[in-house]
C-alpha cells in the first residue's frame, strides 16, 4: 500500500536466492513496478538488474612445509555459497601433477582431513582445491 511503500521511505529491499545455472554466471532479472489508485489507473515501470554467481569459498590451512616422503595433512572447511547450489564433485591437484577426485559423498566423508605423500623435495607446490556445482568448476 501507499502508506507501507511511505514507511519504508521508498526503498524497498530484495535478495535474490541465485543466479540461472550454468556458466554464464550472472543471469538478468526484470523487476516490475506497478502503481494503482482507487479510479482503476495504473503504470509500470521495469528495470533490469544482473544477479552474478558467487563462487563457493572454504578455508584451506596446512604447514608451510613438509619433509619428502612423509604425509603432508591439509585442511579444508566447510564449502561456503551463498546461492542455492548443489556441489557435485570435488578435486584437489596437490601441485606435483598428482590431482585427486572425490564424488560428494566422498567428500563428506573425509571431513576435511586430506593427506598426500610428495615424492621429491626441494620444490615450491601450490595446492588448488576445486569444486563443481551447476554454474561450472571454481
Amino acid at each position: 500500500t501507499a502508506a507501507q511503500l511511505a514507511t519504508l521511505g521508498g526503498s524497498v529491499g530484495h535478495v535474490f536466492a541465485d543466479d540461472q545455472d550454468g556458466a554464464v554466471n550472472t543471469t538478468p532479472r526484470t523487476i516490475t513496478v506497478t502503481a494503482s489508485d482507487e479510479d482503476g489507473g495504473s503504470t509500470q515501470a521495469t528495470r533490469v538488474v544482473n544477479v552474478n554467481n558467487i563462487a563457493p569459498t572454504a578455508a584451506v590451512s596446512g604447514a608451510a612445509s613438509v619433509t619428502e616422503g612423509v604425509a603432508y595433512l591439509l585442511s579444508v572447511g566447510a564449502a561456503n555459497d551463498p546461492g542455492a547450489d548443489t556441489r557435485s564433485s570435488y578435486s584437489i591437484a596437490w601441485g606435483d601433477g598428482s590431482v585427486e577426485n572425490f564424488t560428494a559423498a566422498q567428500w563428506q566423508a573425509a571431513a576435511g582431513s586430506f593427506s598426500h605423500v610428495y615424492a621429491d623435495g626441494n620444490a615450491a607446490r601450490t595446492i588448488v582445491v576445486s569444486t563443481t556445482d551447476e554454474d561450472g568448476s571454481f
